[in-house]
């Protein structure tokens, strides 16, 4: 039988996976995280198919899957949005580039940069 705090767990990481999928492939750095997360949920289903079939092995698969790969997977993640980040402030500092620095931080923040962005960094390029 599925203790309580299992099931519980089990139905709060399937609520969870859904937004998880929907916004894993509209940024790079979201897809390492939905990886994380994947691995979290093969964890947990594990955990509660230790109960049922042999307990040791879903142990380590519980803890070398859900728990190490995860967070080397969530690690990945932030290192991808650090370095995207990174690079747009190195861009800052040239000339032709801090027209486009906020243009380019909407972008990668928010997924895509609104028509009027794009608008007015082509006027300020034509100027």
């Amino acid at each position: 039988m599925i203790a309580a705090n299992d099931a519980i767990i089990l139905v709060m990481m399937l609520v969870g996976y859904v937004p998880i999928i929907i916004s894993s492939g509209r940024r790079e750095f979201t897809r390492w995280f939905y990886f994380a997360y994947t691995a979290l949920f093969v964890g947990v289903v594990a955990r509660v198919m230790g109960a049922f079939y042999q307990p040791e092995l879903m142990i380590l698969v519980e803890r070398g899957v859900g728990l190490a790969l995860a967070g080397v997977f969530a690690l990945i993640g932030a290192y991808v949005h650090f370095r995207k980040i990174q690079s747009l402030q190195w861009n800052i500092d040239k000339p032709a580039a801090k027209t486009e620095h906020l243009a380019q931080l909407n972008t990668a923040l928010a997924g895509k940069a609104s028509q009027k962005d794009k608008k007015e960094t082509k006027e300020k390029k034509k100027k």
